[in-house]
């Protein structure tokens, strides 16, 4: 099993949409400070070529079934300098030397095989939004719930 098929069978992310958005903004957040700190100071700009997608468009683009995509923790970018696309040879290089090593999750270099650099942030952190999503939802909904349906003193609701 490769180390790409590995980090596709870890723990499946919640599908639940606004925790995919917001692990997206969480995986935005990474990817820009990674860009500012670790590629342009190379003259680097990065393109983003693909985020978060919803399961009819991940399969027609050939994703993953369980892609990182789905859920918002992934990033598919291209890296420029002076506008020029770099070639395949040196975009690998900068995947080496600089992405592996600095991107805090899962990153692959797909730029032979799909013209793209894919990084992905841990699935542990998809969990972790779930639960603080729910919790956050479960805090303002219990108020509302109970201010609808306390009942009034002749037994029905106020």
């Amino acid at each position: 099993m490769s180390l790409f098929e590995l980090e596709e069978t870890k723990i499946r992310p919640p599908s639940f949409p606004l925790t995919a958005r917001i692990n997206q903004a969480i995986t935005d957040f990474y990817f820009e400070h990674f860009a500012r700190k670790y590629l342009a100071p190379l003259g680097l700009e990065a393109r983003i070529t693909s985020t978060l997608r919803d399961a009819d468009h991940n399969h027609q683009v050939g994703g993953a079934a369980n892609s990182a995509h789905v859920h918002g923790l992934a990033v598919d970018f291209q890296l420029f300098r002076g506008g020029k696309r770099l070639p395949a040879a040196e975009e690998s290089k900068v995947f080496k030397d600089v992405v592996a090593p600095n991107w805090p999750g899962f990153a692959l270099d797909e730029v032979k095989a799909k013209n793209h650099i894919h990084v992905n942030l841990t699935r542990q952190i998809s969990v972790s939004t779930g639960i603080t999503t729910a919790a956050v939802m479960g805090m303002v909904a219990i108020p509302i719930f109970k201010r609808l349906f306390t009942p009034d003193k002749k037994g029905g609701r106020k």
